[in-house]
């Protein structure tokens, strides 16, 4: 079964791979090929998710590590985890502002 970015990218190589996408190198053709331009898309949701899970499992490591330490539970860790959350609101809405100095 396929994750939902499997599917996305395969949905791209789908419309790349369509016959309404015309490639020089199937005919005759002044057209500039579009191939790459699909592939490039691909690449950049693989680095996005890639950079979204890097964020999720640093703040699934800080919240672990404050659990470690209940009852020593600071502001700053509190305010790092926020810091974390406002990177990854940032990585998908870029217009979000940082809520900690």
């Amino acid at each position: 079964m396929m994750n939902r970015k499997e599917s996305i990218i395969q949905d791209i190589r789908d419309l790349r791979d369509d016959d309404s996408h015309v490639c020089p190198a199937d005919k005759d053709d002044y057209l500039e090929c579009t191939c790459t331009k699909y592939d490039h898309v691909i690449d950049k949701l693989e680095n996005f998710t890639t950079e979204l899970k890097d964020k999720i499992i640093n703040l699934s490591i800080s919240v672990a590590c404050m659990l470690d330490d209940s009852d020593e539970v600071k502001q700053k860790d509190v305010e790092h985890i926020q810091d974390l959350t406002t990177q990854l609101e940032n990585i998908v809405d870029s217009n979000t502002e940082k809520r900690w100095d």
